[in-house]
C-alpha cells in the first residue's frame, strides 16, 4: 500500500508572500499616495473618522457597497484601504479579493498612522 503524496499546504509561503505584499506600513503608504496616486479609502464609522482623518483619504465607512463603488471611479490606481487598527480592513480586503478586487491595507491601521506621529486632520 503506497500512501498518497503529501499535498500542499493550505497557505503556502509563495502564497503568504504574496499576501504579505498587500499590507503596508504607514511610511510605504505615504509612498503610494505620493509616488503612485493611490487612492486612500477609510472604512472607519463616522464616530473614528471624526477623531481624526488622513487628509486624502475617501470617507466611505464601514459598508463594502459603497467601498466597491469608490474603487470602480478608478482602473489604473493602487487601492489601499484603511480602519482603526487594520482587523477590519483585513476582513473587508479579504472580501474584496473574492470578488477580484485586490486592495492593499495598511498594518495597523489609524492607529500605526498615529503611533508614527504622522499627521491627522480632524
Amino acid at each position: 500500500i503506497r500512501r498518497p503524496p503529501r499535498s500542499t499546504p493550505l497557505y503556502s509561503s509563495a502564497a503568504s508572500d504574496v499576501y504579505k505584499r498587500q499590507i503596508l506600513d504607514p511610511q510605504q503608504v505615504i509612498l503610494y499616495l505620493n509616488r503612485k496616486d493611490a487612492l486612500l479609502i477609510d472604512i472607519r464609522n463616522n464616530k473614528e473618522y471624526s477623531e481624526g482623518k488622513i487628509s486624502q483619504a475617501k470617507h466611505v465607512g464601514p459598508d463594502i457597497e459603497l467601498c466597491k463603488k469608490e474603487i470602480s471611479k478608478v482602473s489604473d490606481k493602487p487601492i489601499i484601504i484603511v480602519c482603526q487598527n487594520g482587523n477590519y480592513s483585513s476582513r473587508m480586503a479579504a472580501d474584496l479579493k473574492k470578488e477580484n478586487i485586490n486592495v492593499f491595507i495598511m498594518k495597523g491601521g489609524i492607529n500605526s498612522w498615529r503611533n508614527e506621529n504622522l499627521p491627522l486632520i480632524s
